[in-house]
């Protein structure tokens, strides 16, 4: 097989690919490569699991620091949260776990500090529906700092525009 037919296949395979990192009512952890941050989250609702399945986008990413840690789980089951990394972090990755009786997810997120970045002029995302499909990108030049999820929404992400540090002053979403 040429050069061209196996660049060709590959193409359409990974453009047409609904790869998933977890399975309905299964735990999902990831954790980008180095050098990158959390680009995008896409996700799939079920309605026979009441659950569902998420794919997690990285990119690369100036100012990746290396200290990072887990947030520890920030809601419990059927509990809506507010989240933002501290310190003017970002996300890497993430990890939930699904519980049947509940029909609902505990939200665990990898949080790392930039080098020589802050962060402002945070937004959050539009509103997704319980059983919608979503998908959140982040625009180039920011990262995801938060999630939230509301009575009525699954997740909204929080992003925030990276600048050089100590070059503007640095505000929440929620203040």
């Amino acid at each position: 097989m040429s050069t061209k037919a196996i660049f060709v296949t590959l193409a359409i395979i990974f453009t047409t690919c609904d790869c998933w990192l977890n399975d309905y009512d299964g735990k999902l952890e990831y954790i980008c490569p180095n050098n990158q941050s959390v680009s995008g989250i896409r996700s799939q609702h079920d309605n026979r699991h009441e659950d569902r399945i998420f794919d997690i986008l990285c990119r690369v990413s100036t100012g990746i620091g290396s200290r990072c840690q887990w947030s520890g789980y920030v809601n419990g089951f059927d509990e809506f949260f507010a989240f933002q990394c501290k310190y003017h972090g970002y996300i890497h990755g993430m990890r939930s776990i699904h519980d049947n009786g509940s029909e609902d997810r505990r939200w665990d997120f990898y949080c790392c500090e930039h080098d020589g970045f802050d962060v402002t002029e945070c937004y959050q995302t539009s509103h997704t529906d319980w059983d919608a499909y979503f998908s959140v990108d982040v625009p180039l030049n920011y990262v995801m700092r938060g999630v939230t999820r509301t009575e009525n929404t699954v997740l909204n992400s929080v992003n925030c525009e990276k600048f050089e540090e100590n070059s503007i002053e640095i505000r929440s979403v929620f203040d």
